[in-house]
């Protein structure tokens, strides 16, 4: 399970335990976990803060000095800030204190100096010190958060410490989920800590058990339209591969009754790569009657991907939004006409996705990409709730965001997606399931798994570099397969 801060803090509340007793039971978990893998010549160097994180440590420092092993404790502020704390230092001989860290050469250092609740940057004069410690050839474990890191966004510091092994307690926090991206820590473990139960977070997961109980089965007296229909609209003149990837994302998901309505110029290519498609050409004397005429028999609507030379995109996307009624999800191009008149979307009609890469969204609520890199989900949350639409936030970790706050971090796929194309691929996965599945936040949650689930499995038979994004379709077929669907 996945908590925010305010979540933990919460789950901390009511745990019938006092802090000082939680505290020790933390120290015990720590201690099980990490005195296996201390060698007989290991030199522990405990890095304390003065909160409850510090008090973690020292009451692991306890438990390792009763068993006998050669440690010292670094204190990374003079004045405890917590009576815990005060406490538990109280208790520790002086001997074990560290003044200077460059008098004690150890193999094992452990962070405890921040906890969950840190925020914003490391201060100033402490620079130098994490910067030392990083520097130090030794093994390296960070307790529940790596300290100079947030927990609920990939926001760390240039100078946050760095380790081998991050240990999360209780549960993972969203900064676990983003190793991709920060890269602080080579390997998670999570230990369980006596923790009053909760059965809901805001944070999603996913697999593929529970891919395959949402996914509507195809009954033996269906027919064609029984598990809804799609409508993508995509493609200009020299992009039709837009429109074309769109398609073989929406058929990989198992699509029967796909709508695609594209620009004349394109409609040859596309018709003769997919013979089970209905297709609606249009110009730009006939778009409206095209698109008007099959919009509200379909329940998902996909609008943006390679449109950029489409000279009425705008004209298009103003009926989308004043006229439809269904699920329309907004990719590419079709984001950026919104830049500058977000207040469209308050007006429109349909239920809207938007799946805006980091570098469109940052341009969308203009905010520098730095920062929405670093703060992701809470401004996805932020622009969700606002504008009550679905986020579905493209980078090395996507998320998605519902306006009631809901939040998935996808961990799955690899770097062959970093390429053009593979946006336009997932819209049509997301354009499908939005149609199969009634729930659009479960949909695009499903989808996202599956477009990554997908690529793992590509890449298991097919280089990274050279990665085909036309593979998808019968890997799919072979994953129904397998599963008998």
């Amino acid at each position: 399970m996945i908590v925010n801060v305010e979540q933990m803090q919460a789950i901390e509340a009511m745990t019938p335990l006092s802090t000082m007793e939680l505290i020790d039971e933390v120290g015990k978990a720590l201690f099980n976990v990490i005195e296996p893998m201390i060698k007989k010549d290991d030199k522990i160097m405990i890095v304390c803060g003065k909160g409850n994180n510090g008090s973690d440590g020292l009451a692991l420092a306890k438990l390792l000095l009763h068993q006998g092993h050669d440690i010292a404790v670094y204190l990374f502020h003079e004045k405890a800030k917590t009576l815990e704390n005060q406490q538990l230092l109280n208790a520790l001989p002086s001997t074990y204190i560290l003044s200077d860290i460059s008098i004690y050469h150890p193999t094992i250092i452990i962070d405890c100096i921040y906890g969950f609740s840190f925020k914003g940057h490391i201060r100033y004069k402490e620079k130098a010190l994490f910067d030392k410690l990083n520097k130090i050839d030794a093994y390296k474990i960070s307790i529940d958060i790596n300290s100079g890191c947030e927990a609920d966004d990939p926001c760390c510091d240039p100078h946050a410490f760095k380790s081998d092994l991050t240990i999360a307690l209780g549960h993972y926090k969203p900064f676990h989920m983003f190793q991709k991206e920060h890269q602080m820590f080579k390997k998670l473990m999570l230990i369980d800590l006596p923790l009053t139960k909760v059965n809901k977070t805001d944070f999603y997961t996913m697999d593929q058990e529970t891919f395959i109980q949402s996914y509507p089965k195809i009954k033996v007296n269906d027919h064609k339209g029984c598990n809804g229909k799609s409508l993508i609209i995509g493609g200009s003149f020299g992009m039709a591969g837009a429109a074309i990837l769109n398609t073989i994302g929406a058929l990989s998901c198992g699509m029967s009754y796909l709508h695609v309505a594209c620009e004349d110029t394109i409609y040859p290519i596309l018709a003769s790569r997919f013979a089970n498609v209905v297709f609606h050409p249009f110009d730009r004397n006939c778009f409206r009657s095209a698109i008007e005429s099959i919009m509200h028999n379909v329940d998902a609507i996909c609008y943006g991907s390679g449109i950029d030379r489409l000279p009425y995109r705008n004209d298009i996307l103003e009926v989308l939004l004043q006229y439809s009624y269904k699920t329309v999800i907004l990719d590419a191009q079709a984001i950026r006409l919104l830049i500058d008149k977000l207040f469209i979307l308050k007006l429109s009609k349909p239920q809207l996705i938007i799946t805006p890469h980091i570098k469109e969204f940052a341009d969308l609520i203009n905010k520098p990409i730095e920062l929405v890199k670093a703060h992701k989900i809470s401004l996805a949350k932020e622009f969700a709730k606002d504008y009550h639409t679905i986020v579905v936030l493209k980078d090395t970790n996507t998320i998605i965001v519902s306006p009631n706050g809901e939040t998935y971090i996808n961990t799955h796929g690899n770097q062959a997606l970093a390429r053009a194309g593979s946006g336009d691929l997932l819209t049509g996965f997301i354009c499908a399931l939005c149609a199969l599945v009634k729930d659009n936040y479960l949909a695009c949650v499903m989808a996202v798994w599956f477009y990554n689930h997908l690529c793992e499995e590509i890449t298991k038979d097919h280089s990274i570099t050279c990665f085909d994004l036309e593979h998808y379709l019968s890997y799919a077929d072979k994953f129904f397969k397998n599963l008998n669907m």
